[in-house]
């Protein structure tokens, strides 16, 4: 999220990729591209504090803070609330991970690392054990303990059970 006195930017998960939705969260429109988004309980309530909250999809919040660097040379200032963190950590400790099965182990021959706004995210290049989800997303556990999901051309099957 980017503050300003006026303006919340919030960064929103879209409608049709997310798999985990805090209850009570809206669909809105992202302000630049027009798709659905889930506005969550903790970013609604901005709506006191700021006189305008722009929702956005992950990739328009990334093409404003790359046109933002490019424009004014820094990169914005986005951050998670108190209150959403607390809503995420909340959600987790209810539905804890664990649809995730290992299918078997994976090498990665580069670091790879998260997609905005997790790019802190990474995996060096080595051998893991990798996770399939229910829709066949593989992933593998990063070297600060998070799941980090790899996309086709990032890894090799070693085995596959």
């Amino acid at each position: 999220m980017e503050e300003n006195k006026d303006e919340a930017i919030v960064l929103c998960g879209s409608v049709i990729t997310s798999t985990a939705i805090v209850p009570g969260s809206i669909k809105v429109e992202c302000t630049d591209c027009g798709i659905s988004v889930w506005l969550s309980p903790a970013s609604s309530q901005l709506a006191k504090q700021f006189k305008k909250i722009t929702p956005l999809c992950l990739s328009c919040g990334s093409k404003r803070m790359t046109a933002a660097k490019t424009t004014t040379g820094k990169i914005l200032d986005m951050h998670i609330t108190k209150a959403t963190m607390d809503e995420v950590n909340t959600y987790i400790k209810q539905n804890p991970p664990g649809m995730d099965e290992k299918k078997g182990s994976v090498i990665l021959l580069r670091t790879i690392r998260g997609d905005f706004p997790f790019q802190a995210v990474k995996a060096p290049p080595g051998v893991y054990e990798a996770y399939v989800n229910p829709h066949g997303a593989v992933s593998v556990i990063a070297e600060n303990g998070e799941m980090l999901g790899l996309k086709p051309g990032e890894f090799e099957w070693l085995t596959k059970e």
